[in-house]
């Protein structure tokens, strides 16, 4: 099934030419992301692509954890594609093969409710004055089966998708950030808090429904004894509010980003959670990140 023009935007081959009088010389990507999970079946994984037409730190990543086993397979990628050797996302038809010794996967995702644009937002910091990150978000159901070491297991859960393109460096930009991102029975949620290198901090995200997308403007964060995320109260500018209560499940995986090197480095990790609104549960992941100085 085909998927909104945001997240179905094919990767750049070269930098626009509307982008590169301003861009002077920093790098340009495209990346797109899908987090994956099926709690019956107790699998939770994740598809990261990252590529760009002008600066290195380009790869294709594959993450899954199957029943608390965990398989990764981490490749470059070439310029202005999502494509490596053995894992293929194709965003025009929500589909992700993954076909390499140890795991193979086939993976459709099909639209819950509607697209969040995050784009003019501001809640991203920009890289270049004037040239926005374009970033697009999505709760989708996702079917298929992956294959770990010889054991198939067939899934049909729930994923959030992102695709991203523009200027970007996070560890020139940002300096922390979470998000929170999931799926319940009524409603789908994304929410987002950056502070960029100049101790800037925005907060935007939406709560997505049938009926549309609300904008919320407020997220208030409880987190555990090691940091991690156990509850996010989301608030809106027309009184909206909902209270999360995540209980972590099944573990995670660390976000590789951009070339690494000398600090400054920003690091990031991936948790899945199950979620409970009201009684009701549902399933995500949290993101945090910190820029790593020393």
């Amino acid at each position: 099934m085909t998927s909104h023009t945001g997240l179905s935007t094919a990767p750049h081959a070269q930098v626009p030419a509307a982008a590169v009088p301003g861009l002077g010389g920093r790098p340009w990507r495209d990346n797109a992301y899908a987090g994956f999970w099926d709690t019956q079946q107790n699998v939770f994984g994740v598809v990261h692509v990252s590529t760009s037409p002008n600066a290195p730190g380009t790869r294709a990543r594959f993450s899954v954890l199957v029943d608390g086993r965990a398989v990764e397979v981490v490749e470059p990628l070439p310029p202005g594609s999502f494509r490596s050797s053995s894992i293929d996302v194709d965003l025009p038809a929500a589909r992700v093969l993954v076909d390499h010794p140890g795991v193979h996967a086939e993976l459709e995702f099909t639209p819950r409710f509607v697209e969040a644009d995050y784009s003019a937002t501001g809640v991203l910091p920009d890289l270049v004055e004037g040239i926005s990150l374009q970033h697009f978000q999505q709760g989708a159901n996702v079917v298929g089966r992956i294959e770990v070491h010889g054991s198939t297991v067939a899934i049909d859960g729930q994923a959030f998708r992102d695709r991203t393109w523009g200027p970007r460096d996070e560890s020139a930009a940002w300096s922390e950030y979470a998000v929170i991102a999931g799926c319940t029975p009524a409603f789908d949620y994304t929410v987002m808090r950056f502070r960029d290198t100049r101790d800037r901090t925005a907060t935007h995200g939406f709560l997505i429904r049938p009926e549309g997308a609300v904008p919320v403007d407020g997220l208030a964060l409880i987190r555990d004894a090691a940091g991690m995320i156990t509850q996010a109260t989301v608030t809106g500018p027309d009184a909206t509010r909902v209270l999360l209560e995540m209980t972590r499940g099944r573990g995670g995986f660390w976000v590789p980003m951009g070339t690494g090197g000398p600090p400054p480095v920003l690091s990031a990790y991936d948790d899945a959670v199950d979620v409970s609104v009201d009684g009701v549960t549902g399933a995500g992941f949290t993101e945090q990140a910190v820029l790593r100085l020393t």
